[in-house]
């Protein structure tokens, strides 16, 4: 796999340590990536996992250029941080409610919901796109508190790359069936 290499992380070695009768954050994250990417993809569909998709590529760009999130830190609020994660996810939820009831996205939303498979991978690639962008506003001592594997896996800058060049990736790869049979005639 060229994954494991890329993020020399030791998964059977990390899933050997953890500890299940006191579990760590690790694996709280682990759970809800997994429950997020199974529950939250088959409830959702293919087509409305790429509107998020788009959705959250949107939110991160509007967030890093907007000039009020670095006065959440002189506004002496304690965790700044919380405030930067909530206005990220307040302005992902606006601006997909925003897209899936009237905006240019609302046809593809609607659409059917794909194939099983597609809906694993996309769903897959926007919990862990979702997850390295909550890291990228964590501080580096709230980050130290995570196993290193977590660290290179969803904070490294080879992961940042990875997690948001991906799904872009995917999306241009995966062809819908029908689609494509439907054009070429």
């Amino acid at each position: 796999m060229i994954i494991t290499p890329l993020f020399n992380v030791n998964f059977q070695g990390w899933f050997q340590s953890l500890n299940w009768r006191q579990p760590s954050w690790d694996l709280f994250i682990v759970l809800i990536f997994f429950v997020g990417v199974f529950l939250y993809g088959f409830s959702l569909g293919r087509n409305k996992i790429i509107v998020v998709l788009i959705c959250v590529y949107l939110t991160k760009a509007i967030t890093d250029v907007l000039p009020i999130l670095p006065k959440f830190e002189a506004l002496n609020l304690g965790q700044s941080y919380v405030a930067q994660i909530v206005f990220f996810c307040l302005l992902f939820l606006i601006l997909f409610l925003l897209f899936i009831s009237s905006g240019p996205l609302r046809s593809l939303a609607n659409m059917e919901s794909g194939r099983w498979y597609h809906i694993l991978i996309f769903s897959f690639l926007h919990v862990g796109l979702f997850v390295t962008i909550i890291f990228s506003y964590l501080p580096q001592n709230v980050i130290a508190n995570f196993s290193s594997s977590f660290q290179v896996f969803f904070n490294s800058s080879i992961a940042r790359f990875v997690w948001i060049t991906l799904p872009i990736i995917t999306l241009a790869l995966i062809k819908d069936k029908k689609k494509k049979s439907s054009q070429s005639e």
